[in-house]
């Protein structure tokens, strides 16, 4: 499964990323994903090359 999301600049993402509501729907992110990966992207391409990303 694939998920693509979009936020208009950083501090959106880290807002949700930081917001309680979050934190509390995490624990059924998990239970429907075997593996969750998250890999940031700009226009021109990865920011964090997904061979070297940590799973978490």
């Amino acid at each position: 499964m694939i998920s693509v999301n979009y936020y208009p600049d950083r501090d959106a993402f880290f807002k949700l990323v930081r917001s309680e509501g979050y934190h509390s729907a995490g624990m059924h992110k998990h239970a429907a994903l075997e593996r969750t990966m998250t890999i940031v992207t700009l226009p021109g391409g990865p920011v964090v090359d997904p061979g070297k990303a940590t799973d978490k």
